[in-house]
């Protein structure tokens, strides 16, 4: 390895979009990312599965449902390819189903 680039990442927020978006859970308190490995693309539901997972590990108590809805929103945001292209109707109850559907 002749150059690299490390990246210090500490909000839980930005933690969170780049493992999204490299297909990536970090389990301990650093990782190496390989951009030349080869990995599987992930489904929709898969990576949203995965972003409720993650909001849901540090959770000592229940969390209100004004969180339940941003973890929803942001796991559409990161997951959904086209989610910011649909109408608001159709968000809303994607939202709705995403946020349902993952807390069970």
């Amino acid at each position: 390895m002749h150059n690299w680039l490390a990246y210090v990442i500490y909000k839980g927020s930005d933690i969170d979009d780049v493992q999204a978006a490299l297909g990536v859970e970090i389990i301990e308190g650093w990782t190496i990312y390989d951009s030349a490995a080869k990995t599987e693309p992930i489904s929709e539901d898969a990576c949203i599965a995965k972003q409720f997972r993650a909001f849901a590990a540090p959770l000592t108590a229940f969390p209100k449902g004004s969180e339940f809805s941003q973890a929803a929103r942001d796991a559409m945001l990161n997951c959904a390819r086209d989610f910011a292209d649909r109408s608001p109707d159709d968000k809303l109850m994607d939202l709705i189903r995403k946020s349902i559907t993952c807390s069970n």
